[in-house]
């Protein structure tokens, strides 16, 4: 990121990577994608950089799979944005 002299980091924070997604094909687990979720947000932390967060993707066969991974992702958010000191807007 540092690389590229970016200002802002927007994240597109897809559902579709999970295991049971029909149309996504990397296999993750609930918990893969928690911790993608951290690694991003830590990333952008240490960069300095403001990060907006898109919900993308969520094609699994049990709906309520997609609703918490993108749960998941928000709560990962507030902790970010909590981290990074400034408050919700």
């Amino acid at each position: 990121m540092q690389n590229f002299k970016a200002d802002l980091v927007i994240y597109l924070a897809g559902a579709d990577p999970y295991l049971d997604d029909r149309f996504g094909r990397l296999a993750l687990t609930k918990k893969g994608l928690a911790e993608r979720d951290r690694l991003v947000f830590q990333s952008c932390l240490k960069a300095g950089l403001p990060t907006a967060v898109t919900m993308a993707g969520g094609y699994a066969h049990n709906v309520q799979d997609a609703v918490d991974i993108h749960f998941q992702t928000v709560l990962s958010a507030v902790d970010f944005q909590k981290s990074f000191g400034s408050p919700l807007k």
